[in-house]
């Protein structure tokens, strides 16, 4: 009898065991979906989606905002102290955008805005360089469908500007195909 008794409590064990167990496993589940659906953003930034920045910028404001990059890749290489201030802020994440606006609409007189979630960066090259040469049929045939991330690279200061390389279509002629 005792030994029956034995089993009894013991498959008890067991199934609350198995309970507990599963009830752990479907809060830690939860949760999981949870945290996942609020995303890794960072504070202050919400989470990018795709195509939030699909239609900008518009066909009629194309021309002004690669003007605007041309202007800033152009006068970030003129060595005087204006210029070198620009190309400060255009190396800093926090006022490149910007930049790029106040270009637009002080010395093109258009007054154009970024999407909420568009980041802009530009860097300096490590060592001196120039555009990449696409010629060998690598560059990728669509432009993203995503137009948040705009990224370019500063060319020397005091160099002589060759503006057919130093520009915007050159700038993403290694990535995509500008508009």
């Amino acid at each position: 009898m005792n030994k029956v008794i034995s089993q009894i409590r013991s498959k008890t064990n067991l199934r609350v065991t198995a309970t507990v167990l599963i009830l752990i496993a479907t809060a830690l589940l939860i949760s999981g979906v949870t945290a996942e659906s609020k995303g890794h953003a960072k504070p202050g930034k919400e989470q990018i989606r795709r195509n939030e920045c699909k239609d900008w910028p518009s066909d009629t404001d194309k021309p002004t905002v690669a003007q605007a990059f041309d202007t800033a890749l152009q006068t970030s290489a003129i060595n005087t102290p204006p210029m070198q201030a620009r190309r400060q802020r255009l190396l800093d994440p926090n006022k490149a955008q910007k930049e790029i606006e106040d270009i637009m609409a002080n010395e093109l007189h258009k007054n154009i805005k970024f999407p909420a979630h568009s980041e802009v960066r530009f860097y300096e090259p490590e060592t001196a360089a120039s555009p990449p040469d696409c010629t060998d049929g690598k560059v990728i045939t669509t432009y993203p469908s995503d137009h948040c991330y705009h990224i370019f690279f500063l060319p020397e200061v005091g160099q002589q500007i060759d503006k057919t390389k130093t520009n915007h279509k050159e700038n993403l002629m290694c990535c995509y195909i500008p508009w």
